[in-house]
């Protein structure tokens, strides 16, 4: 069996050829970030320094996906470290009516909970359905210490939603979350930052667009939305981002061709390049999209899928993936 070098943040471990590089990672015992490990979820990208891997299309400028690359040949890679993830019990303590198809969900913990903006938790509770909920401040750019605020979307995610309104999810309610998971989180970098919201995509947005506007405050910014969210249920955040100062746009990124969507997306961002860094969040189809749309560009991109398609592709492969 040929045997070649992984570097994993500087230190050299054995690797089999055609061996995943996650599984070289967890038979080394190395802790790194990752959740369903079937390629889905996005949340195990690490950057590929140098060597040879088989990224079988996963490739993002140098950041590839672990568990669905192999090893080719000596190969070094790194990734930024993360708050590990863990169990946390609490309970619901409010839900707010947003609009007719939005909810604000805000659970509070015995402590604090550690986490960046642009990761995601699992979120479960007796009676209930498990989903994948990336945590977000309130449309307001509130945010509550030992607690959590969730934007729950009924076209994101129409089973929580519905639990909400059957009061299956009820205010005291026990819940339980784990987590937080994904590497497409916040960084502090100087390159321009670019955020897009697709439909079902606001919540890790919101994260990130108030995160950075309180702690990047130098940073050049772009706010993309689906013209979905320029309606009164997100008014609140629109002003927001108003008194703030910040570049936001509307635009149609909806049950668009893939031509179509190209044109609208770059319409709008019409000085897109390879130094720009994007945090694009949405369904299965809009993530597709973006890759294509912004192919010639070759922007930094941070993909944060949401949607139960992926979800359920996400907890179905966990359990047997689980490190």
């Amino acid at each position: 069996m040929t045997e070649f070098q992984l570097t994993i943040n500087g230190r050299d471990y054995d690797a089999r050829l055609g061996e995943r590089l996650s599984d070289v990672i967890s038979r080394h015992g190395v802790s790194f970030p990752h959740h369903c490990l079937s390629g889905y979820c996005e949340g195990c990208r690490v950057q590929l320094n140098s060597g040879s891997v088989n990224d079988h299309g996963t490739n993002l400028r140098r950041r590839i996906i672990p568990c669905q690359s192999t090893i080719a040949g000596n190969a070094d890679i790194s990734f930024d470290p993360s708050p590990k993830p863990s169990n946390l019990r609490g309970h619901i303590e409010r839900i707010d009516r947003i609009g007719e198809v939005v909810k604000q969900l805000t659970v509070t913990f015995e402590k604090p909970i550690s986490w960046i903006p642009g990761q995601y938790f699992q979120l479960e509770s007796r009676g209930t359905t498990a989903a994948n909920v990336y945590p977000c401040f309130s449309l307001g750019g509130r945010t509550e210490f030992s607690s959590l605020c969730f934007i729950i979307e009924k076209q994101a995610n129409p089973t929580m939603f519905a639990e909400i309104q059957q009061d299956k999810l009820r205010n005291g309610k026990a819940c339980r979350i784990k987590g937080p998971y994904g590497t497409s989180f916040l960084r502090r970098e100087e390159e321009r930052l670019v955020c897009i919201a697709g439909p079902t995509g606001f919540a890790s947005f919101w994260a990130i667009a108030v995160s950075a506007t309180f702690g990047l405050a130098n940073r050049e910014k772009i706010l993309v939305l689906d013209e979905s969210y320029n309606t009164p249920s997100f008014l609140e955040a629109v002003n927001w981002m108003q008194s703030h100062k910040l570049d936001f746009r509307f635009v149609d990124l909806a049950g668009q061709s893939e031509p179509q969507f190209q044109q609208n997306l770059l319409q709008t961002l019409p000085d897109l390049n390879e130094f720009d860094v994007i945090h694009a969040s949405g369904n299965a189809d809009f993530m597709q999209n973006i890759k294509q749309a912004t192919d010639s560009q070759k922007p930094c991109l941070h993909l944060l899928p949401l949607g139960e398609k992926i979800e359920n592709l996400c907890l179905n492969t966990l359990v047997a993936h689980e490190y």
